[in-house]
Order: structure tokens, then C-alpha cells, then sequence
């Protein structure tokens, strides 16, 4: 026999549910006077390094005309005329081309590669160039070209026409190269450089000289094109021979290994130029770059003339002084704070230490005075050695306000 009983309720005790809500409270107000009072938010800092000045700079006797430029290779621009902008760059454009071609079907030196076959819409593009006096090689329908040898008239004899052929035989197009070549100097940081054809003699391929240098680069970094542009005459099909456009290449024993000339009616005369020199027993590659001649032969004279001061120039070393700002911490509730090298700085004046990658900032987690170091600047010596140097705090940073906190928790402000 079975019994039914009512189940019993037990009530709750109200103590133990006002010491779970006390608990809860406790907990709550814990966390708040923790943000409140004791947690310090983390201050988190920015290199900036665009207003360190260099003492012991280059003084580089520019030309009066245009726009100039020296670098170092594997280490950038080193000093540049002040009027620098974006101009017609001419036949140097075609050192885009050659990289670009190269990015889509790669070489190797002594390599000749695929083989461009001339079609009859071809032809209609060496009729372009020779009608506005733009320099062509002579084809003919069904004729072949390696594209080695391609590369070759364009950069030693800057043939417009096979400028345009090869781009077309690479990339589909011209338009398709175009977008290609826009993405990639993009993606090199040629910030002023703008491609608007493949040979450069639209006035719409544009750079400044600074950008040029750091084409340079690039361009003798690729061991096809570096070879190529130092070459002095090239040898065409009908047994004959001509020299390189860049005349002052290896010029009198000048040392000059290439690598890029141009001329047109808008950009007048430019020169790229390159030779190795020796610079306090270290071998550099000095590039140099004169654009807006009004005489053709003034950017090439004046371009090589750059090579000899800018070694000497280069010669010695720069400094930043004790107390150069290179960065500062983002403050929230306060004045930014401006951080400091610690201690004069000695550097080759061919490096490139001011790129604001050499700059390590430690986050602040707690108050920090003036004069903490926070963080150290690695300053590039020559290819295989670098310093460290260090860099502090050039004002108190302080622990928020209350009002800013309780401001903070109100808006929802994580920290």
C-alpha cells in the first residue's frame, strides 16, 4: 500500500541570500575601485623620426635646374635636392618594364628565354614611335626576338617599340601591364612613381628623383637587368653594332656601371646613373639621379659629376644629438609624452638609421618618471654590424585622474 505525502519546501535562508548579494556587490565594487585605484592602463608609444635632423650631413652641390637625388644601394636615398616631386621620368620608365617582365617570366644570366614572335599589329606600333622620333628597332612580321635580347633593346638602345611589344607579349596588353607595373612599384614604396606606359614617352609616367634612386635599387638588385645595363654596345642581327645610349657609361675609366637614360619633350634630359666606389674601406654602389635637363647631354654630365662629392661627402660620420626626440607615448588622460635619445648617436652616413623600424618603444604599465629608459634605437654601422643605443622618457607620465577613470567606467572605456 502506498502512501502520498506533499513534499516539503524548504525555504531558503535569508541570511545566506543576502551574503550571495553582499558577495556579488562586494565582487562588483572590488573591480570597480581595482580600475578605480589600483590598475594602471597601458600606454603604448609611437616611433616618429620625420623631424630627426642629422649632424654632419651631405652637402652635395646640386644642379640648378630640375630635380636631384644620391643614394647608396642596400641603404636608400641619402640626401636629395629640396624641390622634389613628380615628374616626367622619360626612357628610366623602362627599367619598370624590365622588373615587371622579369616578376612575370623570370631569367637567369645567360638565359635567353621564350621567344616573342612579331605580329603585323606590331608594326603598327614601331610606325607610332617613328612618326614622333622615339628611338625603334627595325622588325618585320613572323621575325622572333629572345626575350634576353629584348630586354637588351631596350635598356642598352632604349627601343620604344619593343618596350611595348614585350609588355604586350608578357602581360596581354599594355593596359594589363600598366595595372601590373602601378601595383607593383606600389608595393616597392615609389610612392610619387606613376606608369602610364611601357616605354615612358607618355608625359603621364611619372616619378621624383628620390624614387628613381630607390629604382635604382631595385633594378641592380636583379642580377639580369644590373648585367644588361652595363654592357657598352650590343650587337643586332645584320652583323653591326651600337653603343649604349648611356654614354658616360664606364666612360674614361669613370666607373659608371649603368643604368638608365631618357629624353623627351616634357621630362627633357634624365639620368640614372650607378658606379662603385670605395668609401672609408667599404665598397658601395653610389646611384645618382638628375632629371629636367634642358639639353639632353647636362643630366648625363651632370648626373655622373654627382658620384665624386657624394663620396666625399659620405666619407666620416653623421650624428643625432643627445635629446632627439624620435617618438613619443599616446596618453589618454594627458599630454603626450616625448621620448629621447639617451646619448649622442655615431652612424655611417651612408645607413639608412632613420627608418623608424630601428625604434623599439616598451609599453608603460606603471607611473614612470622623466628619464626611464623605454626603449633603445639599433643604428645600422655597415652591412654586418649594428649599435644600440638607448632612449628614455622625457617627462613624468602619471597615474589617470580619478574624474578620468570613474569617466572611463561610465563610457565603457576598456583599459
Amino acid at each position: 500500500m502506498y502512501s502520498y505525502r506533499k513534499p516539503i519546501r524548504r525555504k531558503k535562508s535569508r541570511k545566506s541570500k543576502s551574503l550571495y548579494v553582499t558577495a556579488m556587490v562586494l565582487a562588483v565594487l572590488g573591480i570597480f575601485a581595482a580600475k578605480l585605484l589600483v590598475i594602471f592602463p597601458t600606454v603604448y608609444a609611437t616611433a616618429d623620426i620625420q623631424d630627426v635632423k642629422l649632424a654632419n650631413t651631405l652637402a652635395i652641390p646640386w644642379p640648378a635646374y630640375g630635380q636631384s637625388a644620391v643614394g647608396v644601394k642596400g641603404h636608400g636615398v641619402v640626401s636629395a635636392s629640396p624641390n622634389q616631386s613628380a615628374r616626367p621620368t622619360a626612357s628610366v620608365a623602362k627599367l619598370v618594364t624590365a622588373l615587371a617582365i622579369l616578376e612575370k617570366k623570370p631569367l637567369v644570366n645567360n638565359e635567353q628565354g621564350e621567344q616573342i614572335v612579331i605580329s603585323d599589329a606590331d608594326i603598327a606600333i614601331y610606325d607610332f614611335y617613328l612618326s614622333h622620333q622615339g628611338v625603334v628597332v627595325d622588325i618585320k612580321p613572323g621575325q622572333s626576338i629572345s626575350q634576353y635580347k629584348a630586354l637588351q633593346y631596350m635598356l642598352i638602345l632604349s627601343a620604344n617599340n619593343i618596350a611595348d611589344i614585350s609588355a604586350k607579349w608578357a602581360f596581354g596588353s599594355v593596359d594589363e601591364y600598366t595595372a601590373y607595373a602601378n601595383d607593383m612599384v606600389k608595393k616597392m614604396g615609389l610612392s610619387t612613381m606613376h606608369i602610364d606606359d611601357a616605354s615612358g614617352l607618355s608625359p603621364k609616367t611619372i616619378s621624383s628623383a628620390e624614387d628613381l634612386v630607390r629604382l635604382g635599387e631595385y633594378a641592380l638588385d636583379n642580377p639580369v637587368i644590373a648585367d644588361i645595363v652595363a654592357q657598352e654596345s650590343i650587337d643586332l642581327p645584320e652583323g653591326t653594332q651600337k653603343i649604349n645610349t648611356n654614354v658616360f657609361l664606364n666612360y674614361q675609366g669613370n666607373g659608371v656601371i649603368g643604368i638608365k637614360n631618357g629624353l623627351t619633350d616634357e621630362a627633357g634630359g634624365v639620368l640614372l646613373a650607378a658606379a662603385k666606389r670605395t668609401v672609408d674601406n667599404t665598397q658601395l654602389t653610389i646611384i645618382s639621379v638628375v632629371m629636367g635637363s634642358e639639353r639632353y647631354f647636362d643630366s648625363q654630365k651632370d648626373a655622373v659629376a654627382l658620384i665624386d662629392p657624394t663620396v666625399s661627402a659620405l666619407s666620416g660620420s653623421a650624428s643625432i644629438a643627445a635629446g632627439t626626440v624620435v617618438g613619443h607615448y599616446d596618453v589618454p588622460w594627458g599630454e603626450n609624452a616625448d621620448v629621447i635619445t639617451k646619448e649622442p648617436i655615431t652612424l655611417n652616413k651612408w645607413t639608412n638609421a632613420l627608418d623608424a623600424s630601428y625604434v623599439e618603444l616598451y609599453p608603460i604599465t606603471t607611473t614612470t618618471q622623466k628619464g626611464t629608459v623605454v626603449g633603445k634605437m639599433t643604428v645600422p654601422q655597415d652591412n654586418a654590424n649594428a649599435s644600440e643605443a638607448q632612449i628614455m622618457l622625457d617627462s613624468d607620465v602619471n597615474n589617470p585622474s580619478t574624474k578620468w577613470r570613474i569617466m572611463g567606467l561610465i563610457n565603457k572605456t576598456s583599459y
